[in-house]
């Protein structure tokens, strides 16, 4: 019933306080309450450290544990991550579910993590609807602007491929 409400809600969890839901006879001024509220509830759940930990049984292997938990632990501080999982839990508060996007920057030369709307994450063959992990694939709907595009791939034959789908930048409008 509320799938049509998610995006309202969404981005007035994120700070674009939308005057849209308020009736005409009422003031148009914002106490975002409900916003606030959907903070403090996503960063009590992601005010944590790493929540999980390398172990071993071969004594060999030790060492590598204790290196992989220290990355680990760097990794969490120095990327923000903790942050970024509050974003996927704001997600998670309005439409019920969020998603974690991890994978390897390389402009950054480590792991990222980005927070996806769900609606945007499309599992391919999913055979059941609990988890994405038994998918065949994943696409992540993103969109990106033309020059980001024709950095990216720079060759020739891919050049003329990418088109604008619309006229002007939105910021015109």
């Amino acid at each position: 019933v509320g799938y049509s409400q998610i995006s309202t809600c969404i981005d007035y969890i994120m700070g674009d306080y939308s005057r849209d839901m308020v009736p005409g006879s009422f003031s148009k001024i914002v106490d975002n309450r409900f916003g606030k509220i959907a903070l403090d509830f996503a960063g009590a759940m992601t005010d944590i450290k790493p929540f999980w930990n390398y172990t071993t049984q071969n004594k060999r292997f030790e060492q590598q544990a204790v290196l992989g938990n220290k990355l680990t632990k760097h990794w969490w501080t120095s990327r923000l991550i903790d942050l970024k999982f509050c974003d996927c839990i704001k997600y998670a508060e309005v439409a019920g579910s969020g998603y974690a996007h991890l994978y390897y920057n390389e402009y950054i030369g480590d792991n990222d993590c980005s927070p996806e709307d769900p609606r945007d994450v499309l599992p391919i063959r999913p055979p059941n609807n609990i988890s994405l992990q038994d998918a065949m694939g994943l696409i992540v709907r993103r969109e990106r602007p033309l020059n980001y595009l024709k950095d990216r791939y720079p060759r020739q034959w891919a050049r003329g491929l990418i088109k604008a789908d619309r006229d002007m930048s939105a910021a015109m409008m």
